[in-house]
């Protein structure tokens, strides 16, 4: 959905409204920079994804929690003002799942928007209805000014392949197919406007009618005219395009003359400084194409480069002065680069516009003045890494080149140099080894200088680190080898071990591997584990892994169960067979038997504390919980299910169910280099992987080689080779723990029902005084009573005042031969101190369908209540 300026909008499911700020053409047209995030999410504010539906909801087990965007679509942005000022570009997104339409105001933040809710919907939303057949679908401004909504009308919204088999049978699926309808909202006090046909008017009558302030009418208008093709329009739509009465117009305008191929550089000429920024940034992007031929048009550019405020329009002149080319230019960039450096759009949109014959004068013109202007830096680092992702000689050398005198004239290096030449040093290097030897005399000083600082003991950290990556990139000698090797102590700071060790294997050089191997002994398990990651990095060092696996140099227990996944699942079948035999892959149907030994471990021998150290150690490479671990793998804190059996089948057979979102990808780059991790970010020039501990690692698709999905999750298989059943009950409660901790007190009497007897543990009948003092341990919680008025029953205790925004409430249905059904209706309350309650909240919207069960089943069914955001410690039910 487009706005009157060109901005792109859109929305789908659990997303209400996203803006995308990211124009894909200009980045196709430069393969070295990778662009940034595609979409923001316009939503703003606390709890800016609560909707308030009103009645019952017509709710399946897939449907979603009741007022969350679940289905999200058809939004349309008000293009007039009939409805009042305060409408005008509000985004209107449509709800069926929850029978309602949501309103948020939309206002410019930067290059991207932000919604809040209008000040009088804070508690409601725009349009909802307590029929449960109500479907709205799609909004959408009409030409007359009303606001139209779609409704679809229709008893069941979801497709029937997510409703079980049984709700199918029961349904008609199609209820309603002819009963669509569309709802016209207007402004009490405004009339309708009479539309004409504009098939009928005249070319010049229909030009003025650009100057409607109805943007459909306006769309209409330019349709009809681009096709009607009649270049005797080209004067009326000039005149509009200087003179309209509204900046929308005289945008349109532009656009319809661009439409039928009859825009000039003298009619956009002044528009490039139009008063309103709209319209300044569309005509610089209808200027590109005559930029080579107009003089007079490329210098109003350059000139509005260095003096345009608004960010909208700096983000399309870094795109437009790609089609100009000169020193001024180049200067125009860097000026937009400097003033925006910390503006991701921009900057990027700026690095679009740097070809490498512009990258070389513009990195050689940067060096002196970093170090004086030390936040020029993130901008030579910006257009170092484009000119190392060209690999073109030419350019790679001319940089080379200024910047080793830069550096040997310095003398006083800094981290960030050697890093720059490392990287520098490799480009030259993938293309033609030979290439940096070229250097001659100017490298010899290079390494000399980079050698000192590696072995002067106060040099800070960073650049001894960034001197010896340096040092082992351009020069493998034995004087370099052993040079690098002698930090390998456990006198040396961590972190320059770990350095020295990911350049020597880094360097390939035989020798450096054989040092790496010669030292493993007496390295600590960081650094072993480092210097197996690093060596799972090419297949040749690979093989050489399993070489020293296969000698006893390196014991098959310190390769972690996520190394070994990587190399039994590796694309390479020799290495894929070799590691296999060495770990004794296990078979599908081996799964089944670890999972039915484990399916005995009694959780009640379970302890926390040891289970947060199994987490630490186990899981927190790829799972946060409880302030611990990294963000890689699912939300441990949000799953629903925490039973005992969906929690084992997920630990000890990650692969029965992958869930897309959280499959393993193996990139294998052009120079070799292997990465694996899941999918997190997908552009058109590039793709992001982030892997264990969080590491993320862009990469462009020029440098691709393949790209593979194993199908399979990242997390390992085998883990109960490192976690004893024993150990396993501890991480289970310590999930379980900090997943959903609530405790509670039940004030009626828990009797066993005659045709579920308390035996039954299947059914077991729990409160707080003979059972579990938590809700999420897999059991029937008991709470059975008779009765058709509510009363106090459950105290819920939160231990701490926090946000409530919804109770998840599982409850059992068997009409017959139980006589159970479900509650007819649940009050809530809320209290920070349980003795003085709000006034309660009241949900009647339960499922007692008939089940169709027999004797000691029950259906088990699940409705989620959502409520205005509570701040309590305290929750009561009544029922």
């Amino acid at each position: 959905m487009r706005d009157d300026w060109g901005n792109w909008f859109g929305c789908r499911n659990g997303t209400l409204c996203v803006h995308y700020p990211v124009q894909e053409s200009y980045f196709q047209k430069n393969p070295f920079v990778s662009s940034p995030p595609p979409e923001v999410s316009i939503p703003q504010g606390e709890n800016a994804n609560q909707l308030f539906p009103v009645g019952e909801l017509v709710q399946f087990h897939l449907s979603g929690q009741r007022g969350r965007p679940t289905s999200a679509c058809g939004l349309g942005l008000y293009r007039d003002h009939q409805l009042g000022r305060t409408f005008y570009g509000n985004a209107f997104v449509c709800e069926p799942v929850n029978q309602l339409v949501h309103r948020l105001v939309v206002k410019p933040e930067g290059v991207t928007f932000s919604g809040l809710r209008a000040d009088e919907e804070q508690e409601r939303d725009f349009l909802t209805s307590t029929d449960n057949w109500f479907r709205p679908v799609q909004a959408r401004t009409a030409p007359d000014g009303s606001l139209l909504i779609v409704d679809m009308y229709r008893y069941l919204i979801e497709h029937p392949k997510f409703l079980s088999p049984e709700a199918v049978q029961k349904l008609n699926v199609r209820a309603g197919e002819t009963r669509g309808r569309i709802y016209r909202i207007t402004a009490k006090d405004q009339p309708y406007r009479r539309l004409p046909n504009l098939k009928q008017m005249p070319a010049p009558e229909l030009a003025q009618l650009l100057n409607s302030e109805n943007g459909t009418l306006r769309d209409m208008i330019q349709q009809e005219l681009v096709l009607r093709a009649d270049l005797k329009v080209t004067p009326f739509l000039a005149e509009i395009a200087s003179e309209g009465k509204s900046a929308q117009s005289r945008l349109q305008a532009l656009c319809t003359l661009d439409g039928l191929q009859a825009l000039t550089p003298d009619i956009l000429l002044p528009r490039i400084d139009d008063p309103h920024p709209g319209v300044r940034r569309e005509a610089l992007r209808l200027a590109e194409p005559f930029l080579e031929q107009s003089k007079p048009l490329a210098k109003a550019v350059l000139r509005q480069a260095g003096q345009e405020q608004e960010l909208p329009v700096q983000l399309q002149l870094a795109y437009t002065l790609g089609y100009l080319k000169g020193d001024a230019t180049t200067n125009a960039l860097l000026q937009l680069l400097e003033r925006n450096s910390e503006n991701v759009y921009i900057r990027s949109a700026v690095l679009t516009s740097f070809d490498p014959a512009r990258l070389g004068p513009a990195l050689v013109s940067l060096l002196p003045r970093i170090s004086e202007k030390p936040q020029l830096l993130p901008m030579f680092h910006s257009l170092l890494t484009m000119a190392v992702a060209t690999r073109d000689p030419g350019l790679l050398k001319q940089v080379s080149s200024a910047f080793s005198v830069h550096v040997i004239q310095d003398q006083k290096t800094e981290a960030w140099e050697w890093l720059a030449l490392t990287e520098l040093a490799e480009a030259m290097q993938s293309r033609d080894s030979s290439q940096v030897e070229k250097l001659g005399a100017q490298l010899k000083q290079l390494v000399s200088l980079a050698g000192a600082q590696v072995s002067d003991p106060e040099q800070p950290e960073p650049v001894r680190i960034a001197a010896l990556q340096f040092v082992l990139t351009v020069d493998q000698s034995q004087h370099s080898l052993e040079l690098v090797s002698e930090l390998l102590t456990p006198q040396t700071a961590l972190n320059i071990q770990m350095a020295a060790l990911k350049s020597l294997i880094k360097s390939q050089s035989p020798a450096a591997t054989e040092l790496v191997f010669n030292n493993w002994k007496q390295f600590t398990p960081v650094l072993q584990a480092e210097v197996i990651s690093q060596l799972l990095g090419r297949e040749s060092l690979t093989l050489e892994l399993l070489n020293k696996i296969e000698q006893k140099v390196i014991q098959p227990a310190q390769i972690d169960l996520t190394n070994r996944q990587t190399l039994i699942d590796h694309n390479n079948e020799k290495i894929k067979q070799r590691a296999r035999k060495l770990f004794s892959v296990a078979t599908s149907a081996s799964r089944e038997a670890v999972l039915k030994q484990y399916t005995s471990i009694d959780l009640k021998q379970g302890n926390v504390e040891r289970g947060s150290r199994v987490f630490e150690k186990q899981c927190a490479s790829c799972h946060r919980l409880n302030g611990k671990g990294h963000v890689v793998g699912p939300d441990l804190a949000a799953l629903t299910d925490q039973s005992k059996s969906f929690l084992l089948t997920s630990i000890l057979d990650p692969n029965k169910a992958v869930d897309g979102r959280y499959a393993s990808y193996l990139a294998v780059t052009d120079d070799g280099r292997i990465n694996t991790g899941i999918l997190v970010s997908e552009q058109s020039n590039s793709i992001t992987l982030k892997a264990q501990q969080g590491k993320v690692q862009t990469i462009l698709r020029a440098q691709l080689d393949e790209l593979i999905n194993s199908g399979k999750s990242l997390m390992p298989e085998g883990l109960e080779r490192e976690v004893s059943p024993a150990a396993m009950a501890d991480l289970l409660v310590f999930l379980q723990e900090h997943s959903a901790p609530l405790k509670y007190a039940y004030t009626g009497a828990v009797k066993p029902d005659a045709n579920y007897p308390d035996d039954s543990q299947k059914l077991k009948l729990v409160n707080h005084s003979t059972g579990s003092t938590r809700f999420n341990d897999g059991q029937w919680v008991g709470f059975r009573f008779a009765g058709t008025e509510p009363q106090p029953r459950l105290v819920i205790d939160l231990q701490r005042k926090m946000p409530v925004n919804a109770l998840r409430v599982v409850y059992g249905v068997n009409h017959e031969p139980g006589a159970i059904h479900a509650p007819s209706s649940i009050q809530l309350a809320f209290s920070n101190n349980n003795q003085e309650y709000g006034n309660p909240h009241q949900f009647s919207a339960f499922d007692d369908s008939a089940d169709g069960l027999g004797l000691y089943e029950i259906d088990r069914r699940t409705i989620v209540i959502n409520i205005p955001e509570q701040r309590a410690q305290f929750v009561r039910l009544d029922f």
